[in-house]
């Protein structure tokens, strides 16, 4: 985390992910580009997840923590229980390689905006920060 910018690396972690899972249809010919795009992407993970609990940790109140682990879990299921039927239905109508890119540009869709919410609430904390340091005084009262 001290190393750059955790949010970031976060939804760039993600946006990966989602590219190397939805480019298995276009690789999958090849066994050397497959395994390779997954280890990447269990190398993401390895990043990601971690990065996930303590930005989340840090988010919240000390006594709140219980409430993000459990709306985490929920839409951990939520997504094991919708994406399959989904995809499958996708891939009804236009095969299953079709489902990995089709459901792999709504997820990259719907990335964007959590790209913008994150860019938008860093310019805040900056713009709070940039403002306490020109007002010292402030802070002391």
């Amino acid at each position: 985390m001290r190393l750059g910018d955790p949010q970031r690396t976060m939804l760039t972690g993600t946006v990966l992910s989602i590219l190397l899972i939805s480019a298995t249809p276009l690789i999958g010919a090849v066994f050397t580009l497959l395994l390779l795009a997954q280890a990447m992407r269990g190398w993401l993970q390895g990043v990601v997840q971690p990065l996930m609990f303590s930005v989340q940790a840090k988010a919240v109140g000390r006594y709140r923590q219980g409430s993000v682990v459990g709306l985490r879990q929920t839409m951990n299921r939520l997504a094991a229980i919708v994406i399959p039927p989904v995809m499958g239905a996708i891939a009804d109508q236009w095969g299953a390689g079709a489902s990995f890119v089709i459901l792999g540009t709504v997820m990259l869709i719907l990335s964007a905006p959590v790209a913008l919410i994150t860019r938008r609430a860093q310019r805040v904390e900056t713009s709070a920060i940039h403002a306490q340091s020109q007002n010292p005084q402030a802070e002391a009262r």
